[in-house]
């Protein structure tokens, strides 16, 4: 039940925030009237689609932004693993400083 009442909203809501913003009134942004005929201009199955569309483009290309650390990860790691380091490199590593013991990263 709950799934398709949040349905029917998010596509009565969509078309309201379009109102909105085109507008900006607040009453034509709950004119149901008025939303349901511009959604029965557009076509349903149109707007439905439509709607369908660009979740899917939405889910892409939020997956390829996802990817976007991990890749720089496995680029950082194989990098790393595979370029020789000198004293002087970004690479951390530990050293003695004289006297003191103590351990500091270069």
């Amino acid at each position: 039940m709950g799934f398709y009442f949040e349905l029917i909203i998010g596509l009565i809501a969509t078309i309201g925030i379009i109102r909105f913003a085109r507008t900006g009134s607040m009453g034509d942004a709950f004119n149901f009237g008025a939303i349901l005929a511009t959604m029965g201009k557009i076509g349903w199955i149109n707007y439905i689609l439509a709607l369908i569309f660009m979740g899917i483009i939405l889910r892409v290309v939020g997956g390829v932004l996802m990817a976007i650390p991990f890749i720089g990860g496995l680029i950082d790691f194989s990098c790393s693993r595979s370029l020789p380091c000198s004293r002087h490199d970004t690479c951390a590593r530990s050293t003695t400083v004289q006297g003191q013991g103590q351990f500091f990263f270069f």
